[in-house]
This record gives C-alpha cells, structure tokens and sequence, in this order.
C-alpha cells in the first residue's frame, strides 16, 4: 500500500509517545482494513503503543472519525433529520434499562436505532446520545475516578463529532434487578414496562429518563425543556404507551404478532411465554441478617460458563440460561430463605455452586429491618457543560 506514511514509523512515533496528526490515523485506520495494508501485528502493536501512552483528546477524536467512516454508514430519511437519538451502556450484569427507556423515548417522538453490540457492522450518525458509564467489581471501569475519566472523554468525542451526549455514571457492584441472562433479562425489561419489575431497575429506568431521556428531548426541541422531557418519558412508561410501543418494535423485528400481543398486554407473564431454560436450581440462605454483597462479576461468570454468552464467534447462545435474584442489597433475609433460582439446560457443577454461594454476603449482626434502596446514579457529565451537574442528589 503506497503512502507517503509508512505503518512502522507511525507505530514507533506513538510508542514514543509522540502525538499522531488526524491524517497519520485517518492514514492508519484505513491500512488496517486493506488487503494490502497493516498486517495483524502491526495493528496489535499499534494498539499497544495506544494504549500504553496514551492518546490526547484531539487524537480520540480523529481515530473515533476514521472509524466512523472506516465502513458502511446507516442513512435516515430526510424527516428524521435531527430525530435520530441512541442509547448506550459500557455494559453491566443485568443491565436492561436500554429494553424499557427507548420504547418510551420513541412515544415521545424520537427515532431510536438500537444498534448493539452484536449488530455492530454500520455506524448510525445520531444527533444525541446518552451514555450509560458504569462503574464497580463487574464493570469495565472499576473506580470512579476511571469512570469519570471515561465518561468524560466520552461526552467530549460527541462534543468534537457534533453530537449532544449526556453521560450518566451508574454502580455495577451488584447486579441490576433480579433477572440475568437472555430471556429472564427480556422478561424483566417488559415487567418493568408493565409498571412491576425490582424497584432498582425501575428507579434507574426513571432516572435514566430524568437526566438522559429528558436531555434528549430538550436537545432534539422535543420538549421545551429537560424537566418538561422527563415528565413526557414518564407519562410513557406510566400509561402503557411505552408497552405498546415496545410491541410495536418486536413485531418490526419479525416476531409473530400474537406472541408480541400475548407478551405486552398488562397482565401479562413474560417468564412464562419466553423460553427459559427447564432445569432450575434453589440456592438458600446459610444464616440470617442483612445482605451486604451480592457480587455481580461472580454470577456474571457463571452464567457465561452455563452458556448465557460466548468465549468464541462460534459458541452458540444459550438463551434459557439465567439467574433470578429473590433478594437485593439491604435486605434482611433469614436461613434458609431462597436468594437465587438457577435456570439451566446443562450441568451445574459443584463448583459453579460453591462460586455462586461465594456471590452473596451476609452480615449477621446488622439490624432485622430492610435498608432503603441506593440510587445507582452518582454523577452526570453534560456536554453543553462538560462537568458534573448531579452529585448524588
């Protein structure tokens, strides 16, 4: 590949830690997908010298642009212009507010793609943007000062490709509701937009609404203001009409509409229409008093071992497989009380059981009564201010 850059120069200019111009990455990104570019090792090492040094925020900017336009890019309709709005989270363990939150910002008007992780071959050009940055044991960063750090720099990419963002940085010590897996996670989402479901998830669907959804509407002139944006994702969720909608996007996506009917009526049982895995397994309270941990990353592991998610392209998905908490962080649980059913097709081992006991802590000399429920929300960066503008209020 004929250039007036050559790939080990630029790999041993960043490893250096020398800043690389917008053309070297424009330059770099595109020998990486080239038949006759970058090789393998080169890209690793690249990536490496990245890492290990550093980039500053105009050289985030231009790689976050050369991979934007490095492949196919979604194009919307000219009335959607200044509609288009997306959702995302870095990932948590039993994280299914996005299921609940975009059928009600779709009510309010906005058009939301919903592209995730596995169907991430199109960048899809949004006008605003609300990020989900977790932080904790089981999430990617594990401190909040990495958190903020991240959800800094991730409002300030949007800032530099013109999108309005808002990054919302929520706990991931324990996981978020009762359900984890594939179907139980679905199944949990659609109660919660029946108005039932954990209170957790439904207090963070209505703060994600609050601080994320509100911001949205205000800054796609859906709503005159933040607050007055909130309260129309509220009334959505409220009045069925997220439900409904929620129903509507199933049956766009090719699900039978009497399925998709049967699931969204009001007094509908989720976990009995989808598939969820046969054998179930009861694990109890060893001792009485207060839950102090249940720690996400354990149970995170498990489920993936039983086949709720892939080490490889290749592995298939086992959709069944979950787990559905019976307690939550604060509460006051008895021996033998049941704390978590294990819904699996394959074996579960002595040792995923001794793993998922090891999952939940228990302080026996704590008070008899349920602590009040935490809020997950600590902090949210704005890009029209670039700083913190909630404090755990």
């Amino acid at each position: 590949m004929s250039s007036e850059y050559c790939i080990p120069d630029l790999i041993a200019k960043k490893r250096d830690g020398d800043e690389l111009s917008e053309e070297e990455i424009h330059h770099f990104v595109k020998a990486s997908y080239s038949s006759n570019g970058a090789s393998e090792s080169q890209i690793g090492a690249m990536l490496m010298a990245m890492y290990l040094k550093g980039l500053n925020r105009e050289e985030t900017v231009s790689l976050t642009k050369a991979m934007l336009s490095s492949g196919s890019s979604l194009t919307w309709p000219e009335e959607w212009q200044g509609s288009v709005a997306d959702k995302h989270s870095t990932g948590g363990v039993g994280d299914k507010v996005s299921l609940a939150l975009a059928p009600a910002l779709a009510v309010c008007g906005v058009k939301v793609p919903m592209i995730s992780g596995r169907g991430l071959g199109h960048t899809e050009n949004p006008s605003a943007l609300v990020l989900d940055v977790k932080v904790g044991k089981a999430a990617f960063a594990t401190t909040e000062e990495r958190a903020k750090a991240l959800a800094q720099t991730m409002v300030g990419i949007c800032v530099g490709l013109g999108i309005k963002a808002v990054a919302l940085i929520t706990t991931m010590d324990a996981p978020l509701g009762k359900a984890i897996g594939n179907s139980v996670e679905v199944a949990e989402a659609i109660s919660c937009l029946n108005g039932r479901g954990p209170e957790d998830l439904k207090e963070l669907v209505i703060e994600q609404g609050k601080y994320g959804g509100g911001y949205i509407l205000e800054a796609l002139n859906k709503a005159e203001s933040q607050k007055a944006g909130a309260k129309l994702i509220a009334d959505a969720l409220e009045n069925g009409k997220a439900l409904q909608k929620f129903c509507d996007m199933l049956k766009a996506q090719g699900v039978s509409p009497d399925l998709a009917k049967n699931l969204c009526t009001r007094d509908a049982d989720p976990f009995s229409i989808l598939p969820i895995a046969a054998k179930r397994f009861d694990l109890l309270v060893d001792k009485s008093g207060i839950v102090t941990v249940i720690d996400a990353l354990v149970l995170a592991k498990v489920s993936h071992k039983l086949g709720a998610g892939r080490s490889n392209v290749a592995d298939k998905v086992d959709h069944g497989v979950g787990f559905v908490l019976d307690v939550r962080v604060g509460q006051f649980v008895r021996k033998d009380d049941k704390w978590v059913t294990v819904y699996h097709n394959g074996n579960l081992s002595d040792s995923q059981i001794a793993e998922l006991k090891s999952a939940l802590e228990i302080n026996e000399n704590g008070s008899t009564a349920d602590k009040p429920i935490a809020s997950r929300i600590f902090d949210v960066i704005d890009s029209r201010r670039r700083n913190s503008i909630f404090v755990g209020q």
